[in-house]
C-alpha cells in the first residue's frame, strides 16, 4: 500500500475530483453573489443581510445533511467493492475524508450564522 498503490490512487482520485468540484462551486458563488449585490437596490440593509443570512444557514444544514449521505456512501462502497478492490477502497476513504470535511465546514459556518443572527436580535 505504498504512494504509488491502488488505495493511493484511488484517494488521490477523489480529492483531485471534490476539489474539482469544490472549486468550481466557490467560483460560480463568488460570482452569483457580485450578480445578486450588482441587481439589487436594498442590497446592503440590515433587512437583506438577515434575510441573506437565514438562506445561507438553510442552505449550510442541507449540505451538512448531504455530507453524512458522502459519508455513508463511502462506507457503503468500502463494505461493497473495497473487500476485493484497493482502489474501490481508497475511493471510498476518499469519499468519507472529503463529506467528513464538508460536514464539519458546513456545521461551524452554520452554527456561526445562527449565532451571529441571535446576536442582533438581542
Amino acid at each position: 500500500m505504498g504512494l504509488g498503490g491502488r488505495f493511493w490512487q484511488g484517494v488521490g482520485s477523489q480529492f483531485v475530483g471534490w476539489g474539482v468540484v469544490d472549486a468550481a462551486i466557490a467560483l460560480f458563488g463568488g460570482w452569483s453573489a457580485r450578480r445578486k449585490e450588482a441587481t439589487l437596490p436594498d442590497a446592503h440593509t440590515p433587512q437583506r443581510q438577515a434575510s441573506e443570512a437565514r438562506n445561507l444557514e438553510r442552505l449550510l444544514w442541507i449540505n451538512a445533511g448531504l455530507d453524512i449521505v458522502y459519508m455513508l456512501g463511502g462506507s457503503w462502497l468500502i463494505a461493497q467493492r473495497g473487500q476485493t478492490d484497493d482502489r474501490w477502497r481508497g475511493i471510498g476513504w476518499g469519499i468519507i475524508v472529503q463529506g467528513a470535511f464538508l460536514f464539519w465546514f458546513d456545521l461551524v459556518h452554520a452554527l456561526f450564522l445562527r449565532r451571529q443572527a441571535g446576536k442582533t436580535a438581542d
